[in-house]
C-alpha cells in the first residue's frame, strides 16, 4: 500500500495547481464530491473551507472523507487518498495555512491577498489523516511498454534522452540478407503516432500522409 511518505506520492500530490476531488456523505447519506485547493503538510492533507458550507457540516457530523487527485493525460495517474478530517479553528494557523495553499494555486505575488480572504471567521482548518493510500503512475501502460528490454529481440535502443527505446513487432520490420534486420520506417512511425498521440493530434498528424506509403504496408 503506498503511502504519503512515498517521494513519488508526495511529487505527484504537490505538482503546479492540480486539484484534489474530496468525497464526503450528505446528511441524507448521498455521496457528494467536491474540487478542493490543497497542500500537503507532514502526514498529512490540508484543506480551508467554511464551516457553513456542505463540506464543512458535513465533516462536523462524519469525519470519514476520500480525496483523489489525478492526471488528465497519458501516461494517466491518480492518487486516491482515504482517511478522517481533524477541524481546527486556530486564527494563526487558519491564515498560515490559507497563505501557503494561496502560494501554490495563485503564485506567491498574491498568497497574502488570498490568505486573508480564505482565513476569516467561520473558516476551518481540514487536516485529513490517511488511513490508506491508493496510487496508480502508469493507468494507460505507456511507461512500462517504453522500458528497456533487453531480452526481446528486435528492440532497438537510442542514445538520445528523449528517447529510451523502440519496440518492433513483426509487421514493422522483417529479415533481409545476410540475416540482417530491415526497418519499415512508415509501419515504425505510424505505431508510434497511435501509441503515443491523442486522437485528435493523430488526425492532424494523419493530413501529413503517414499512410500514403504502400511499400511498406
Amino acid at each position: 500500500m503506498a503511502s504519503l511518505k512515498n517521494p513519488e506520492v508526495r511529487d505527484f500530490l504537490q505538482q503546479g495547481t492540480r486539484t484534489g476531488k474530496l468525497s464526503y456523505l450528505a446528511a441524507s447519506g448521498r455521496p457528494l464530491v467536491a474540487p478542493i485547493w490543497f497542500i500537503v503538510e507532514d502526514d498529512s492533507i490540508v484543506f480551508n473551507t467554511g464551516k457553513d458550507t456542505a463540506k464543512g457540516r458535513s465533516l462536523a457530523r462524519d469525519p470519514r472523507v476520500s480525496l483523489c487527485v489525478d492526471l488528465e493525460e497519458p501516461p494517466y495517474a491518480f492518487v486516491q487518498v482515504q482517511g478522517e478530517a481533524e477541524l481546527s479553528e486556530d486564527p494563526a494557523e487558519l491564515l498560515r495555512t490559507a497563505t501557503a495553499i494561496g502560494a501554490r494555486y495563485m503564485g506567491h505575488d498574491r498568497a497574502a491577498e488570498y490568505g486573508k480572504r480564505n482565513a476569516v471567521p467561520g473558516e476551518l482548518i481540514v487536516r485529513l489523516r490517511p488511513t490508506k493510500v491508493i496510487a496508480a503512475f502508469d493507468v494507460s501502460g505507456l511507461r512500462a511498454a517504453d522500458q528497456p528490454r533487453d531480452d526481446v529481440p528486435g528492440t532497438v535502443r537510442s542514445n538520445r534522452t528523449d528517447v529510451t527505446s523502440v519496440r518492433l513487432p513483426p509487421h514493422r520490420c522483417h529479415m533481409g540478407a545476410a540475416g540482417r534486420v530491415v526497418l519499415r520506417p512508415m509501419a515504425i512511425l505510424r505505431g508510434l503516432v497511435r501509441s503515443h498521440f491523442r486522437p485528435a493530434d493523430r488526425a492532424t498528424i494523419g493530413r501529413w500522409r503517414l499512410g500514403s506509403s504502400s511499400r511498406d504496408a
